[in-house]
């Protein structure tokens, strides 16, 4: 898949996080979106195994804990919850990341470096029409829900689906 699909679908999981807590939305939408593009940095040196895998996720995870902790603590920016917050957006967008990367050819090695084994659930070619067609449409469909659910946005839905009629 497409790094920047990635990122989207990572986005998309940071609004769901925050639901309806405003507040902290653009901390979870950013870390969202940091947890499905950072696994990718890893292209120049051991892709999909130096980051590609669920203990780089945990050590990772756990630096975007102990960063949010910190501005909470020491700045108050942020309420008491958002390091979970914050820190379940990144994960997720990283776990996103792992699993549509398992979905290729080439696969991940989910434990390395503690087993060479490589995870392959299928075989779309990470840069096919379908695989990141697939990832747009479930990432655009999670944030329109959202929109919907929780703003106004349905209002306008409605007063534009009557004027076509």
């Amino acid at each position: 898949m497409k790094r920047s699909i990635h990122a989207y679908m990572g986005l998309a999981l940071g609004f769901l996080i925050a639901s309806s807590n405003y507040y902290i939305l653009p901390y979870t939408i950013l870390s969202g979106w940091l947890g499905g593009w950072f696994p990718d940095l890893d292209l120049k040196y051991r892709h999909r195994k130096g980051l590609h895998n669920l203990i780089a996720a945990m050590v990772f995870t756990s630096f975007i804990y102990i960063a949010s902790y910190a501005l909470y603590s020491k700045f108050l920016l942020l309420t008491r919850d958002s390091p979970l917050y914050i820190s379940l957006a990144f994960i997720g967008g990283y776990i996103l990341h792992l699993f549509f990367d398992s979905l290729t050819p080439r696969g991940i090695y989910v434990l390395y470096p503690l087993s060479k084994k490589c995870l392959r659930i299928a075989s779309f070619r990470s840069d096919g029409l379908f695989i990141n067609a697939l990832g747009f449409l479930i990432a655009s469909t999670i944030i329109a829900i959202w929109l919907i659910k929780y703003t106004g946005f349905n209002i306008y839905l409605k007063i534009l689906l009557q004027s076509l009629k």
